[in-house]
């Protein structure tokens, strides 16, 4: 299993950002306190998503939790048994 840590909340903050747009639906959907489960069928649309949020990334921990965010999205795009889990506290 492979995890993207995100102790400073940095992924929370960026969502934050674009949360009520209605132009980042998927991103939209993170919720901090709750889990969401994504199917590899998802991930194109997940992958376009974390790069626009990438554009967003301030600091070097903004742009490395979105990166490792991508990697796993990416990984999981490959291989229809696999899901992303996103985990909130």
């Amino acid at each position: 299993m492979a995890t993207a840590l995100d102790h400073d909340d940095a992924f929370v903050r960026l969502v934050d950002q674009i949360r009520g747009r209605g132009t980042n639906p998927m991103l939209e959907r993170i919720d901090p306190y709750r889990s969401l489960i994504l199917t590899s069928v998802e991930m194109p649309q997940f992958l376009q998503e974390l790069a626009r949020l990438r554009l967003l990334a301030m600091t070097t921990e903004d742009l490395r939790v979105v990166r490792e965010f991508e990697d796993l999205a990416r990984e999981c795009a490959t291989n229809p048994m696999l899901q992303l889990h996103l985990d909130g506290d």
